[in-house]
């Protein structure tokens, strides 16, 4: 749009994040090595902007080489860096499945000491998944209220629940299954970018419309 380029970069990242919802919901689809031919563009990008498009086109692996060395090297205002550091997570956990990687991150001195305001949480989050390596998502399910969760247990939990998803479910299970996810990707939007809860709140109602749930 030769008039406004602004108005052209906003359009373009609109989509660009408009892909990443669905693609960070779970690791399931194709995963391509290289999908890139803009690189004389993109090496100019943030590691913030160059991330969601890596996720985007599913390069998960590059996606969190290069959200790593934002956090590492890249001076991010708290703000950034606190959803940077979330996006590397959801990624290595729910996309790449490297909960490896992610305990190395979370450990990371350099990290820790560039972000400060991040180090209680990060070692808390370290000690969750420590002693917590998958969660039983049903029991959620019978609670009458969607449970307070912080970030890691959140990563977690949907990472279960869409596995819940892939298989039967009864109308009302799967529709608690789209209320609860909703939930979640409400306070936490870091797991999904943008507006996901929206998706899964809809979902819910036309599982089961006209009922109490919904």
């Amino acid at each position: 749009y030769g008039e406004s380029y602004e108005y052209s970069q906003k359009l373009l990242q609109a989509s660009i994040k408009y892909c990443s919802t669905c693609h960070m919901r779970t690791h399931r689809g194709p995963t391509f090595k290289r999908w890139d031919n803009f690189e004389d563009v993109t090496s100019k990008w943030s590691s913030k902007d160059y991330g969601q498009f890596l996720i985007a086109t599913r390069q998960f692996e590059k996606a969190s080489q290069i959200m790593e060395k934002g956090l590492l090297s890249e001076k991010l205002s708290k703000n950034e860096a606190d959803i940077q550091l979330k996006n590397l997570l959801a990624v290595l956990l729910k996309n790449n499945l490297q909960p490896g990687k992610a305990m190395e991150i979370l450990s990371n001195k350099t990290i820790q000491n560039r972000h400060s305001h991040l180090k209680p949480e990060m070692k808390k989050w370290f000690r969750y998944f420590k002693t917590t390596k998958t969660v039983d998502a049903t029991d959620l399910l019978n609670k009458k209220t969607s449970p307070k969760m912080h970030f890691a247990q959140a990563v977690l939990v949907s990472r279960e629940l869409h596995k819940n998803l892939s298989a039967y479910l009864d109308p009302l299970k799967r529709a608690k299954t789209f209320y609860l996810l909703g939930h979640i990707y409400h306070s936490h939007p870091e797991l999904g970018f943008w507006n996901l809860s929206e998706s899964y709140y809809e979902a819910c109602i036309q599982e089961l419309p006209g009922t109490k749930l919904a």
